[in-house]
């Protein structure tokens, strides 16, 4: 592996969860559908949402659910080859804990449902091309305080909603602010307008544990967005929806929704070979397809990697890509050009020679390069 390479992977930062260049992460992702052999997560999420339904994508923290919503929903997942040549047209629905009222009162979910269409639209008008999630902005509208962070991804060759179409999103969802009847009325009415250019829109809630939470404590939470949320979706407006989850939040409190909602769960790498693949496509990308792997990480050392991830909570964020840029990173400041090795995986991860018990999980944050003092690089 020559210092050119290493800069390259460095600066895209190739081996980080989110790389330089967010939008890349759709292309990055190797489908899990193609590692096991069977059709149960893309396949299946691309069928589910081409036919109007909820799906909740559950895995773990960094197991891969936002690179497959992206590849499902962006240029790189066939949503313009699909069975019924429909292109998909993601609008993601801001998560924010904040705004608790949104599970507790469908109205005010329904109206800032209207909000975040209309915004949508709006940022397209404006010739705003941001294919990833922007961060969120504070607005205020009918004196009170609303957090929206829309994005509408358009996966047809980076073009946007066509200009009419925004400007009749904008007129149908402008105005005063109607009754939730009236507002789903409406929201109807600019759902059938997407349709009617031949795209199928479909809600993202990403990251919704933000809303949602872990453990008892916000049970209470679960209980009204399982409850409300998903219903108003499928009976209510008839739109597709992902929803992307942790395992905890399919506890019982999940059972109003059962009918209605459909979990795809996400599966496990299944070997050292299939996380070869995931890798390959990050490295393989940045320097050259088909480069060869074993410059950057050696056979040994990714069978080390694969048995920690094994042993872990199925996280591809913690359990692969961070203790290999942490080990990259410990090579680099030893002066070392050679690939990651066995030894030096280990030595990052705390592990002695044969050890077999995973140690505590490395920390989620990014990597301090030896003699760097500032803000550790996002």
């Amino acid at each position: 592996m020559t210092a050119s390479d290493l800069a390259r992977l460095e600066s895209a930062k190739a081996l980080r969860p989110r790389p330089a260049t967010p939008a890349l992460l759709g292309f990055y992702h190797v489908t899990f559908d193609a590692l096991t052999g069977k059709r149960g997560v893309e396949a299946r999420l691309r069928r589910d949402l081409l036919r109007q339904r909820q799906v909740a994508l559950v895995g773990a923290m960094g197991s891969g659910k936002t690179s497959v919503i992206e590849y499902v929903l962006g240029p790189e997942g066939e949503g313009s080859a699909n069975e019924n040549s429909r292109v998909f047209l993601p609008i993601v629905f801001p998560v924010r804990d904040e705004r608790m009222a949104l599970l507790t009162d469908p109205g005010e979910f329904v109206e800032q449902l209207g909000d975040v269409i209309r915004d949508a639209a709006q940022r397209n008008f404006a010739g705003d091309r941001t294919f990833t999630r922007p961060k969120p902005r504070t607005r205020s509208r009918s004196s009170r305080k609303t957090i929206v962070a829309p994005s509408v991804i358009d996966p047809t060759t980076g073009l946007q909603l066509r200009l009419e179409l925004a400007r009749e999103v904008v007129d149908a969802l402008s105005g005063d602010r109607p009754s939730s009847r009236d507002r789903l009325a409406e929201l109807r009415g600019v759902l059938q307008l997407v349709r009617d250019r031949g795209l199928e829109p479909v809600l993202v809630f990403d990251d919704l544990d933000q809303w949602l939470g872990s453990g008892g404590e916000a049970r209470d939470a679960r209980t009204r967005f399982w409850r409300q949320v998903p219903r108003i979706l499928a009976e209510s407006l008839s739109v597709a929806a992902v929803l992307a989850v942790q395992p905890d939040a399919l506890d019982e409190t999940f059972e109003p929704a059962r009918d209605v909602v459909r979990p795809i769960v996400l599966p496990r790498v299944p070997d050292a070979s299939g996380l070869g693949r995931v890798l390959d496509r990050r490295i393989g990308f940045e320097l050259s397809p088909g480069h060869d792997r074993t410059t950057v990480v050696t056979a040994d050392a990714l069978q080390e990697l694969f048995e920690y991830y094994r042993q872990g909570s199925g996280s591809i964020r913690l359990d692969v890509l961070r203790p290999l840029e942490l080990a990259l990173d410990a090579a680099l400041d030893a002066g070392d050009t050679g690939p990651v090795t066995a030894a030096g995986l280990r030595d990052v991860l705390g592990l002695s020679p044969g050890r077999a018990a995973p140690p505590p999980r490395l920390p989620a944050g990014p990597s301090r390069r030896a003699g760097d003092h500032g803000t550790p690089p996002r």
